[in-house]
């Protein structure tokens, strides 16, 4: 990573930790025969982490679950393939300020609405992806762990990095099994 690259991050994580001490949300614990609403966010910019997400969302929808996905192109626009699928929204580097800041009524809807469960499906960290997560009203949220400095989900799965996004689906499954709503 660059310097300046670096130092727009370093500010934009001390601004979302500044604004995060303002922010209350309820916290509870779901599972997937519980919970009602799902939100999905991930780096779309992989097809097949993109096609296996896709997958996911259908298994959600099949337990009954109304799902939102929301994707991140690292493309400076939303590819026309993004747009025809209807079940997803995206965003793209269009959509960012100066410290790496998601900005636009896609992102906004999607942080207002609160999530019985938020999926953060990310393999590796995007500041844009954290910002959305860590701003969520999501209830329960739930992500690989981060190499920031501060950890934004409520579940956190450790993995070794050469796992793709089909792995941490299969985890999800697993553990989520085992969850007993508090």
């Amino acid at each position: 990573m660059n310097f300046i690259k670096k130092i727009r991050i370093e500010i934009g994580d001390f601004i979302l930790r500044m604004q995060l001490k303002k922010l209350k949300r309820k916290k509870s614990t779901f599972n997937l025969e519980t919970a009602k609403t799902a939100g999905v966010i991930l780096n779309a910019s992989n097809q097949t982490s993109y096609e296996e997400t896709r997958e996911f969302v259908e298994f959600l929808r099949k337990k009954n679950i109304k799902v939102y996905a929301l994707g991140f192109v690292e493309n400076h626009e939303v590819l026309e393939f993004f747009n025809s699928h209807k079940d997803f929204r995206f965003f793209s580097r269009k959509n960012i300020n100066w410290y790496y800041k998601p900005r636009s009524k896609i992102i906004e809807k999607f942080i207002s609405l609160e999530f019985d469960i938020l999926f953060d499906l990310s393999l590796k960290d995007y500041f844009p992806i954290k910002y959305i997560v860590a701003h969520s009203k999501s209830k329960f949220k739930i992500g690989k762990i981060s190499e920031y400095k501060f950890e934004y989900h409520d579940f956190i799965l450790k993995f070794e990095k050469d796992k793709d996004v089909k792995y941490f689906i299969k985890q999800i499954k697993f553990y989520f099994k085992l969850i007993k709503p508090i």
